[in-house]
């Protein structure tokens, strides 16, 4: 592939599997999501499948952990993985077992953590029916838990009384105040 430019480094697009045992110099990994087809690719095998494959693997995602693992140690030089903010597990379980820097495309990282999981994060999504944003846990579907209100990213106030809900401006027939967004199970508000 040629990039304006750049046309005297050798750049080429291959897959993670493909790449496998070519030693590059640099290698930049994209797309490390949180998703059905992402990286771990989270499909199943079909049932009759696994009857004739080995036993369940000893690690979640053993296969791809493998390989991820050769990505990040076969290279010569760097290797740089771009993920979205819903990151896949392997780029989560680097950030936190090893302190990694993460950035975003401004220098920040403001992830919102999911309060019901602990381990995910908060990420903007779009409901199929109407088109309306909300938010989810980027560990869907083993975390479900959604949020209506988008200010939530920027104005992290937990709920002191349920502890797993956030403060949120409302209005009421006595003016605006802070309500947990847990309501009516956690009646908690703030003036």
């Amino acid at each position: 592939m040629e990039v304006k430019g750049l046309e005297e480094i050798d750049i080429r697009y291959l897959t993670v599997h493909r790449s496998k045992g070519t030693e590059a110099d640099n290698v930049i990994v994209l797309k490390l999501s949180n998703h059905l087809l992402g990286f771990p690719n989270k499909m199943t095998d079909a049932p009759l499948l696994l009857l004739l494959l080995s036993d369940n693997e000893a690690y979640r995602f053993a296969e791809e952990r493998k390989l991820f693992y050769v990505v990040l140690t076969r290279t010569k030089n760097e290797v740089a993985l771009l993920a979205p903010s819903e990151a896949s597990l392997f780029v989560e379980e680097l950030l936190k077992d090893n302190n990694y820097l993460l950035t975003s495309t401004d220098g920040a990282v403001n992830a919102t953590a999911c309060p019901y999981c602990k381990t995910g994060k908060l990420v903007i999504r779009q409901h199929s029916a109407n088109g309306s944003q909300f938010l989810g846990c980027s560990h869907y579907p083993s975390c479900n838990q959604t949020f209506k209100n988008l200010e939530i990213l920027t104005d992290k106030l937990m709920c002191p009384d349920c502890q797993s809900g956030f403060m949120v401006k409302r209005s009421g027939r006595f003016g605006d105040f802070l309500g947990c967004t847990n309501y009516p199970g956690c009646t908690n508000t703030i003036k």
